[in-house]
């Protein structure tokens, strides 16, 4: 499973251009693994699975399918695997300074 989590990692974390025939493929993946967090935490230890969530959103370049990964980040939150606490508690930095970046404002400084 660390594999798998390993090369969608790098997918998403190349630094191509909009024209970049792999742009539909990392979208997917962003697209498609919330759909199966309830049944991986069934066979994948919960808090490593939170880790490795939290990696791939952090390996996204900023600027990069922003969309996709504020949805993601969405339905990250929406899911089973945010109910845990110690799955909360490392997920909520990554989504909170997601967030925030996103929010009208957000370069002023507090």
């Amino acid at each position: 499973m660390d594999s798998l989590f390993h090369a969608m990692r790098m997918l998403v974390s190349r630094r191509e251009s909009a024209k970049d025939p792999y742009i539909l493929a990392e979208g997917g993946c962003l697209k498609h693994i919330p759909a199966v967090i309830s049944d991986l935490i069934h066979v994948y230890a919960p808090r490593r699975l939170s880790e490795q969530l939290v990696e791939l959103v952090l390996a996204i370049p900023q600027g990069k399918l922003t969309k996709q990964k504020l949805q993601f980040i969405t339905d990250i939150v929406h899911s089973e695997i945010f109910l845990d606490p110690e799955c909360r508690f490392l997920l909520l930095p990554v989504v909170t300074s997601n967030i925030k970046q996103h929010l009208p404002g957000s370069d002023e400084v507090c």
